[in-house]
């Protein structure tokens, strides 16, 4: 028994052996430069298929590469270009306050991040499964988790001090408007049958302390004190491949802003389509704050409208709704987000977007309100009424006939006996029924003594 149990360790030894010296031959030896020209360029080629013809794409450059671990990367030094994309009215902001100054959104903007590392896990290789564990040093925070490449796993990711003054593309998307705060949070998906699309999961993040300008960055060429937007929740349900937006919103001293909506999900997060609602305003306490927010926020109680609605090429007039929010419809894939303004679709409308929906948009038009819903405070029409040009009459009800003429007047107009509840004033009441001297009844209706009853 020990001489079978030796030939069959010599047997395994040798192939061990031959794995071990080749894992080890790779780590020592893998030409990372190459790697690292084949990641960019492979990366470029992929941007080039995706985008339109004479469309920018975006750069990607990594400062160095190195093996991590056993069965891992390291990255350092990464740098992803963002080109100014001009789409409907510039970039997000500029698509809401109108055309796009020529400041930072006029130029690319810059990814920074500082480090990353992504190993494959090896336990779960020997049950057919290959799950990638990742960690991102960037903006200050750190991003880690794990993911699953090409089969099935669920996706994790927990985000911990990220800065979003250190976000240079959101910045550019706010037309250097700054923004401060701190984000933390978790995102969690379970895909169905390997896909994504029909993933169910949870999505929860916060940002805290978050302040919008700084004093001297322009909106609309006017610079804003510093607005203090407090702590921003965002918590969003998946279903299926469906996220929905449970909760959207900041409650802070100097601004307000909630939202509602849902995503499709996809493979890929830019392929990711949004039907998003957003509503923001400011508060009166800030528009009162200064000159400056008394001319272009409006002054709180004044009849006149303030500068931001007044620019022909912006869509702030077009955002406002009856509570003095200012909202808007994001749509379109994560890429290539659309900002149109809703003004419409909100204040006492807001009620009805819930409920009446049209499938015409990216998630079945979620908030777009029917064509033929009806203003607010009129009263709706019933179902059964007749249309325009068509007479009913409702077996219900009495037919309403016009006032007779005088000559009319004396012959008798019949009723029906199934209407004596509208009997005329001069008629007797059911009641008290006129007395019967045919059959012998007195007047009140009882049978004369003799009759035939």
């Amino acid at each position: 028994m020990k001489a079978k149990l030796v030939r069959v360790l010599r047997f395994l030894a040798y192939p061990a052996l031959y794995l071990a010296c080749l894992l080890a031959f790779i780590y020592l030896c893998l030409p990372t430069a190459t790697l690292k020209g084949r990641i960019e360029a492979e990366f470029a080629q992929r941007e080039r298929r995706a985008r339109g013809p004479g469309e920018a794409t975006m750069e990607l450059s990594i400062g160095e590469l190195d093996t991590y671990w056993l069965t891992g990367l390291e990255l350092e030094d990464i740098a992803l270009t963002v080109p100014a994309r001009a789409a409907k009215g510039g970039s997000a902001l500029a698509a809401i306050a109108g055309d796009a100054p020529a400041g930072d959104s006029a130029r690319p903007s810059v990814l920074k991040v500082d480090r990353v590392t992504a190993r494959v896990r090896i336990l779960p290789l020997f049950i057919g499964k290959l799950t990638i564990d990742f960690t991102v040093e960037a903006f200050g925070g750190t991003i880690e988790g794990h993911a699953p490449l090409g089969g099935a796993g669920d996706l994790e990711v927990e985000l911990s001090g990220i800065q979003l003054d250190r976000i240079e593309p959101l910045k550019a998307m706010l037309e250097g408007l700054p923004l401060f705060g701190v984000v933390h949070g978790s995102l969690s998906l379970s895909p169905e049958d390997g896909s994504f699309a029909k993933a169910t999961g949870k999505l929860e993040v916060a940002a805290d302390d978050v302040v919008l300008g700084d004093g001297k960055a322009k909106l609309i060429g006017v610079a804003l004190p510093a607005a203090k937007v407090g702590h921003v929740s965002i918590v969003a349900k998946a279903e299926k491949g469906q996220l929905t937006i449970e909760e959207l919103s900041a409650h802070g001293r100097d601004f307000e802003l909630s939202g509602t909506g849902k995503l499709r999900l996809q493979e890929s997060w830019k392929r990711t389509t949004s039907d998003v609602f957003v509503e923001l305003k400011f508060t009166d306490s800030y528009r009162d704050l200064d000159d400056a927010t008394r001319g272009l926020l409006g002054k709180p109680g004044q009849k006149y409208k303030p500068a931001i609605e007044l620019d022909p090429r912006g869509t702030f007039k077009k955002a406002k709704s009856e509570d003095d929010f200012y909202r808007f419809h994001v749509t379109g894939r994560l890429d290539r987000l659309d900002v149109q303004p809703a003004g419409a679709l909100s204040g006492k409308k807001r009620g009805a977007m819930k409920s009446e929906k049209v499938g015409d948009g990216p998630l079945g038009g979620l908030g777009r309100e029917k064509k033929d819903t009806p203003a607010p405070n009129m009263p709706r029409e019933p179902r059964d009424a007749p249309r325009r040009g068509e007479e009913r009459i409702d077996a219900a009800r009495p037919p309403v006939t016009e006032k007779p003429s005088p000559s009319e007047t004396a012959a008798p107009v019949p009723e029906a006996p199934e209407h004596r509840e509208e009997r005329a004033p001069s008629e007797p009441p059911p009641s008290e029924p006129a007395p019967d001297t045919a059959n012998g009844s007195d007047d009140k209706g009882a049978p004369a003594p003799g009759g035939d009853g």
